[in-house]
């Protein structure tokens, strides 16, 4: 609680060191501690310190030693985040089974000019692991609870809510970005592309089984000067 450099009087341990500087902060991870030290040869060293376990804290000091106590990790465990066009995001805890509507219960949550239509979520299943991308119908999951859209949620997943005014491709850049840079000869980057009379043109991720209307989707779906007899799809093939 008082970092600091302190004065002693004979010998002390790592606890007493500790009392001294008002006792640990409530983010102080414990089992990370270590003392830094220049030995006997005049060399730095360091001294691994678990602050968990008696003979951690009973540790002796010497004089010149450094005691770091480093903070827990700062990212969030079993929470959902949410963010974009919504009344309150913000971390929310998460619990096996929770689905897209524990999350946004109502359309009260979300703001005016909302694009209930397409979110996206982002999900690392395991932390250094490839992330996966794909979309959801948040207004189907509201009006019907049992369909298919209301999908499960996993733990760190992150929910992105669109509005129909402001450009979302700020936040697909580097959503796109990421995608790109864990691309591989077996598995390249997958992206599509939408252009035209739509709300919300540009680049999307390709989703499995994505079709012309979830494309569609993504982009905000088709403005009031949509030509809706006839559209243009352009595929590239790699031979």
């Amino acid at each position: 609680r008082r970092p600091a450099i302190y004065e002693l009087r004979g010998n002390a341990t790592v606890k007493e060191i500790i009392e001294l500087a008002g006792g640990l902060a409530p983010e102080a991870f414990t089992e990370g501690a270590r003392l830094e030290r220049i030995g006997d040869r005049r060399e730095r060293r360091v001294v691994a310190v678990d602050l968990g376990t008696p003979d951690g804290a009973a540790t002796a000091v010497s004089n010149g030693d450094t005691l770091i106590v480093p903070e827990v990790l700062p990212d969030l465990e079993n929470t959902v985040i949410l963010s974009g066009h919504v009344q309150r995001p913000g971390p929310y805890q998460w619990f096996p089974g929770m689905r897209l509507t524990d999350l946004v219960a109502s359309p009260l949550e979300l703001k005016p000019g909302v694009d209930d239509g397409y979110v996206l979520i982002k999900r690392e299943i395991v932390r250094g692991e490839p992330i996966e991308v794909f979309s959801a119908d948040l207004g189907a999951a509201l009006r019907d609870p049992s369909s298919s859209q209301n999908i499960e949620l996993g733990s760190r997943d992150i929910v992105n809510v669109f509005s129909l005014s402001f450009g979302r491709q700020r936040v697909l850049r580097p959503l796109l970005e990421e995608l790109q840079l864990q691309a591989t000869f077996e598995q390249p980057f997958q992206r599509v592309e939408i252009v035209g009379n739509v709300r919300a043109p540009g680049v999307y991720p390709l989703e499995p089984g994505m079709r012309v209307h979830d494309l569609i989707r993504a982009g905000g779906s088709l403005t009031e000067e949509a030509f809706t007899l006839s559209a243009e799809l352009t595929r590239y093939t790699v031979d």
